[in-house]
Order: C-alpha cells, then structure tokens, then sequence
C-alpha cells in the first residue's frame, strides 16, 4: 500500500501542490475509514487523549505526509 500510495502522490504532486495533495489523501482515507469507525463503540476520552490525537494527526502524520509530498514532487517528476 505505501508504493502505491507514493506513486498517487507523485502523480498528484505533478499537477498539485504538496499540501493540497497531502490534504485530499488524508480526506480520502478518512473517508473510507469512517464506516469503520462507526461500527466501534467510542469510550469517552479525555481532553489529554484530544490533544494527544490532535498532536499526532497534525504533527505527525500531516506535517510528515506533506514533506513527503514535497520530496516526490522535486526528485520523482523526471521519473513520472
């Protein structure tokens, strides 16, 4: 699954910009994860546990994704 989703990001990153591609792969695989999710009961989490998720979520796995982004979209282009 990771090659197939860094040769969509090296795609995407062609015609898009990193943030902007990075921002609709997040969108779509949470899209696809949402029914899943809902089939799972949901305990009550703390406001840490909020953070803690939130940190994660932007730090990293946004901020690591758009950088990735960023390297395909200037070393793989030749190559796509």
């Amino acid at each position: 699954m990771w090659g197939a989703y860094s040769v969509g990001v090296a795609l995407a990153v062609a015609k898009r910009p990193a943030l902007e591609a990075t921002a609709a792969s997040m969108l779509l695989g949470s899209l696809f994860l949402l029914p899943l999710a809902l089939t799972r009961p949901f305990p009550e989490a703390s406001g840490s546990a909020w953070l803690s998720l939130l940190y994660t979520a932007l730090g990293g796995a946004f901020l690591a994704f758009t950088l990735w982004g960023v390297v395909l979209a200037g070393r793989v282009k030749m190559y796509v």
